[in-house]
């Protein structure tokens, strides 16, 4: 393999693991009007490489919080709800106001994943997702 060749591989290897943290924060979204985009179900998905089981405490603000395991062979999904007011998704109406009982705070023991999964439109036939880049994500360095 060539210098260049195992400069690209080395400095991807270390981005991939930007989205592994021990703490996310994962904020709410504001919900579109649009028919065809509407929040419909909603769910939080904690996954972590760690083989061994490990505690994760999730916080959902305004409602407090919940302790799980976790582990490789054992991933969460946690279903937040459906619509457009939920503890992930502010009314459009709230678009531009402060919330402190929307979004969430992740914290556990070893490094996790953490994202935020929905379906939309009134065949919930759209899909998007919100990835958390946890801590390596705060500040203005990527």
């Amino acid at each position: 393999m060539s210098g260049c060749s195992t400069l690209i591989l080395l400095v991807c290897s270390v981005y991939l693991q930007a989205q592994l943290s021990k703490t996310h924060y994962i904020p709410p979204i504001t919900a579109a009007q649009d028919i065809n985009a509407r929040p419909k179900n909603q769910y939080l998905h904690i996954s972590t490489p760690t083989e061994d089981e490990f505690n994760i405490i999730v916080n959902q603000l305004g409602a407090g919080t919940q302790e799980y395991t976790v582990s490789n062979a054992n991933p969460l999904e946690i279903f937040i709800g459906f619509g457009d007011n939920t503890p992930f998704v502010l009314p459009s109406a709230n678009s531009g106001s402060p919330s402190s009982n929307k979004g969430y705070i992740i914290q556990s023991d070893k490094a996790v994943y953490a994202s935020v999964r929905l379906s939309g439109g009134d065949s919930q036939s759209q899909a998007g997702s919100l990835v958390s880049k946890g801590l390596a994500g705060l500040g203005k360095t990527f």
